[in-house]
């Protein structure tokens, strides 16, 4: 009974702790030392507003402000928890706040990854229990709820489940919004969504699956020197993931191929006997450092603050591309964070 039933960390965690922990910063009451300074506040919400036009498609919703926190949805603060939150807090959240804050978000970072939820899973255990024991003293006792307390489980949760999204309730809230959307009219209602859902899969059953998806071809380039005749495109979508090489688009260019983090410039395809293979255009930066060092190397997650495109251009296959990822600004260079539904 114990084990077998695991926490739901959207509940847990993105509408439980994490909206506490916004409230608390923006709206706590005075005598608790805790509240953030009216200008912190909007520097936060200004800072939060500028990343609308850098947040990847695959995310549905864009940053908003908090001071609509109470109309936020659980994706926004996942959202915030483990993308935007470390940079947008960095500099405005006194150090001790933002410490323990960043104990909670590296923590669920490495659970919530496909990949370092295995090879981290002991080290953000140790991560969550300090963060427990730390909002103890920072934010008083009475913080220290029920919510609270279930962090300090969520890393047996995935010692025996895996990682925290394939326990949580994401899915479950995101295909209720479709099933809304089937029902047309207030009579018979489950009669509607069943012969909906009917239709949808005889309908899926006679499209053919079609690998990659290019669009928006253009003629414009760049191209290196001396390349074969190709086909150009903006945008290549496969398998829900979209990667875009469009100059106006800055949501969707970067990647990292090999070791190196990457714009991508151009997509294109060069005809072969068999097919066509698909090339990407793009280049390095050339200023990659750690965002973080505390509590240990924002590397060892995939995470660097990276500046100084080259301006060579070098081409590459897309088999080539390890993961696509989330670019934030910050002070003049970028944050890239790996979207962790692709590790």
């Amino acid at each position: 009974m114990v084990t077998q039933f695991p926490l739901d960390y959207m509940h847990l965690i993105c509408l439980g702790v994490m909206r506490r922990l916004i409230w608390l910063w923006t709206k706590s009451p005075l005598e608790k030392n805790i509240r953030l300074s009216a200008m912190s506040v909007q520097r936060l919400s200004d800072s939060l507003l500028q990343l609308k036009s850098h947040v990847p498609s695959e995310f549905a919703r864009k940053c908003r402000p908090v001071s609509e926190i109470d109309r936020w949805k659980a994706t926004e603060f996942r959202q915030f928890l483990l993308y935007c939150g470390p940079v947008v807090l960095k500099g405005i959240l006194p150090v001790a706040l933002y410490s323990n804050f960043l104990l909670l978000s590296v923590g669920i970072f490495c659970l919530v990854s496909p990949s370092l939820c295995y090879t981290h899973c002991g080290i953000a255990r140790a991560l969550l229990h300090t963060f427990v024991s730390q909002a103890g003293v920072l934010y008083g006792q009475d913080v220290l709820v029920y919510n609270v307390h279930g962090i300090l489980h969520v890393a047996d949760d995935v010692n025996v489940f895996g990682p925290l999204d394939t326990v949580s309730a994401f899915p479950f809230e995101n295909f209720l919004g479709q099933i809304k959307r089937l029902v047309r009219k207030p009579n018979l209602p489950l009669q509607q969504v069943v012969h909906r859902l009917a239709e949808k899969k005889a309908q899926k059953k006679k499209k053919t699956k079609i690998e990659n998806a290019l669009k928006k071809q253009h003629f414009l380039g760049p191209l290196p020197p001396n390349f074969p005749p190709c086909n150009q495109f903006h945008q290549l979508k496969q398998d829900d993931v979209l990667i875009s090489a469009d100059a106006a688009d800055v949501r969707d260019n970067c990647v990292k191929i090999g070791n190196d983090f990457c714009l991508l410039r151009n997509i294109v395809t060069v005809p072969q006997a068999e097919g066509q293979d698909i090339f990407v255009v793009h280049e390095h930066f050339t200023q990659v450092r750690d965002f973080f060092d505390c509590p240990f190397q924002s590397s060892d997650l995939g995470i660097s603050l990276v500046n100084r495109p080259s301006g060579h251009m070098q081409v590459s296959p897309l088999e080539d591309i390890v993961c696509k990822y989330y670019l934030l600004p910050f002070r003049g260079s970028f944050v890239a964070i790996p979207l962790l539904h692709l590790l």
